[in-house]
């Protein structure tokens, strides 16, 4: 009786130092999977440079210039060193790579009967996150890597708080859940619905004091989340958005049937699951057995609930279903619980050989994790063309870009003269304003875009023009301005990115009067002309 406390503190320490090394590996592990180099090299698109700009105002404006971002995730912005823009981009390479070791944590912390099964299932969980070829295509400025390392964060309190029911834990979790929505939209889905799992699975057990418990919490949750969303995150809601996701809003009346839309979007996602999706979606529910039957019940219901509360907000046009970037945080989550549903089958299948239980499920789940990586070879390491996102390895050259404004820009400030003008396409407004050094920007409201907002220059005093909108009338009153704002013998400088056809067809008529020279500075060609002539 007297040496067990001390043989308990040395089997907890060696607990310690099993899960400390296992996510120190872990983590190791991310920059061999994942390349970081192109992330700190390769130009912004569209849509990581407004998210850049949007960290450069001032924190009054914070609120405005977040758009659909989560603000919490705007200011972390901030916090990153250095002054080369694209170093932005650590930020979710860092919350991809919390992923990995929040899987690790989810699948450690279900109720087995031995440590050894843990670990395994821990490992397993965290290679699902780690392997996952969807999260080789997210490596871009955008939030999406923190829905899904929130995601699996708060499943992970969940598991956590279930295993010892208290006031303390139950609170915990939810105000978990709530400073979480600060950092992902999804997380209201994931807090909420994890909140109600400890109602429902009180009730099925009947246990008054459980109930009491998880009703006091849920109700209070609930209630913060819904200010939350309603003082904060509802910000977020911009008219256009609605319209650019209308492919991925559910309809009663129209469109295909749910099955059919699921089956067509699940399709859609290629190669990027691994795995033929109908085998992704068997394992990732055998992960929910493993939870429920390890005494984590809650976290199985709760990860249940999260395709099914993303179908109902779908036919709400609330939030986009199954499109790869906003649904990123269920992939990764199912993903970890695939993982876990390895461990699980592996643990059932050593249980019916009956002997060396343990070294059969670790060899079980050795061989299932190597024989994913080797089916997956091609998007190890693999970067993917910023605004791009291939279904399959061979889609587009690696890091090869496909838009790059900075280049453009880079060559005008070296050889821009006095008096010259510099002509942008509209959406080349947001690449301009966080590439062009000579003359910051002021931010104007612009509903047209799906941020809300856009960059602006004085005219008159900068010579920079801007074309309102990618309408052919606001292209030709563009060049226009910019013609007139030319001095004798100075030059337009024209800078366009992310053109469409019709957008194409209308700077073409727009410059129908002038010789334009065309340099090949990238992948987008500069062009450069005098009011008229030649150069």
């Amino acid at each position: 009786m007297l040496h067990r406390p001390a043989r308990a503190a040395v089997t907890t320490r060696k607990a310690a130092l099993v899960d400390g090394g296992a996510v120190v590996v872990l983590l190791a592990l991310v920059p061999v999977v994942h390349s970081l180099g192109p992330m700190l090299r390769v130009p912004f698109w569209l849509d990581e440079s407004w998210v850049a700009m949007s960290a450069r105002g001032s924190f009054r404006q914070a609120f405005d210039l977040t758009g659909p971002t989560p603000i919490g995730w705007t200011l972390l912005m901030r916090a990153i060193p250095g002054d080369a823009p694209e170093r932005l981009r650590l930020l979710p390479f860092l919350f991809l790579a919390a992923s990995v070791p929040a899987g690790y944590a989810l699948g450690r912390l279900l109720g087995w009967e031995r440590r050894a099964y843990a670990v395994l299932a821990g490992l397993a969980g965290a290679a699902g996150a780690l392997l996952l070829p969807a999260q080789q295509v997210r490596h871009d400025l955008k939030q999406y890597t923190a829905d899904a390392a929130i995601t699996v964060a708060l499943l992970t309190l969940a598991a956590w708080a279930e295993s010892r029911w208290s006031y303390r834990r139950l609170g915990i979790f939810a105000g978990c859940a709530v400073l979480a929505m600060f950092f992902s939209h999804p997380a209201l889905l994931v807090g909420g619905a994890a909140l109600g799992a400890f109602v429902l699975v009180a009730l099925v057990r009947r246990s008054r004091e459980e109930l009491r418990r998880a009703v006091v919490v849920a109700v209070a949750g609930w209630l913060a989340m819904a200010l939350c969303y309603l003082t904060v995150s509802r910000r977020g809601q911009i008219d256009s958005l609605e319209s650019y996701w209308g492919g991925y809003f559910l309809r009663f009346t129209e469109g295909p049937s749910l099955p059919g839309y699921l089956v067509m979007r699940l399709d859609g996602l290629g190669d990027l699951l691994g795995l033929p999706w109908p085998l992704f979606l068997l394992l990732a529910a055998a992960g929910v057995a493993t939870m429920a039957k390890t005494g984590r019940p809650v976290a199985a219901t709760s990860l249940v609930a999260l395709p099914v509360g993303m179908i109902v907000a779908g036919y709400l046009h609330a939030y986009p279903v199954l499109d790869l970037r906003t649904s990123h945080f269920l992939l990764v989550a199912l993903a970890v619980s695939a993982g876990i549903g390895v461990a699980g089958a592996a643990r059932l299948a050593a249980h019916l050989v009956g002997r060396w239980r343990v070294v059969v499920t670790a060899a079980v789940v050795t061989a299932a994790v190597a024989a994913f990586v080797v089916a997956n070879a091609g998007w190890l390491r693999y970067y993917a063309p910023p605004g791009v996102y291939p279904r399959h390895p061979e889609a587009f050259a690696v890091g090869e870009p496909r838009y790059d404004i900075r280049a453009q820009i880079r060559y005008v400030e070296a050889n821009r003269r006095p008096g010259d003008v510099v002509l942008l396409s509209s959406w080349a407004n947001f690449g301009f304003a966080c590439y062009w050094r000579p003359d910051p920007p002021t931010f104007v409201r612009a509903p047209d875009f799906g941020n809300g907002w856009g960059a602006a220059y004085d005219e008159a005093a900068t010579r920079i023009v801007i074309a309102a909108t990618r309408d052919r009338h606001d292209v030709e009153a563009a060049v226009i301005r910019a013609v007139r704002l030319l001095a004798p013998g100075a030059r337009i400088w024209l800078i366009r990115t992310h053109l469409e056809p019709f957008e194409e067809a209308g700077w073409t008529h727009a410059l129908r009067h002038q010789r334009v020279e065309w340099i090949p500075v990238g992948p987008e060609p500069l062009g450069v002309f005098t009011a008229g002539g030649s150069q």
